[in-house]
C-alpha cells in the first residue's frame, strides 16, 4: 500500500474510441504499449465493440483482451471458435 500512495495510478476518464490513440500515442519511445481490457466489451453495442476492434489494430500496441468467448469477433473467427458457454471467457493478445 505504500507503493501505491508514493505512486499513485493515472486515471483517465473518456471514451473507448475517443481517448486509446492519445494515450497509446503518450508511451515513452521504447517501451511497449498494452492495451488491456477484461469483460468490458461486453457492455458495448456490437457495432462499438467492432469499431474498437479495429481501432486497437490500428494502433502501435498489443492488445491483450479477457472476454466472454462470443464477445471479440475475431476470436470467433479462429479455425476452432471457442464453445460460447455462458461464463465461458477468453484471453486474446492483438485479437
Amino acid at each position: 500500500m505504500d507503493l501505491a500512495r508514493r505512486n499513485p495510478p493515472r486515471l483517465i476518464t473518456g471514451d473507448l474510441l475517443d481517448t486509446g490513440a492519445d494515450l497509446v500515442d503518450a508511451v515513452p519511445s521504447g517501451s511497449t504499449a498494452v492495451v488491456f481490457g477484461s469483460a468490458v466489451l461486453a457492455y458495448l453495442a456490437t457495432e462499438t465493440r467492432n469499431a474498437f476492434e479495429v481501432t486497437v489494430r490500428d494502433l502501435r500496441c498489443h492488445w491483450i483482451a479477457n472476454e466472454g468467448a462470443a464477445v471479440v469477433e475475431s476470436v470467433a473467427a479462429l479455425p476452432a471458435p471457442p464453445t460460447a458457454n455462458r461464463g465461458s471467457f477468453v484471453v486474446s493478445l492483438d485479437g
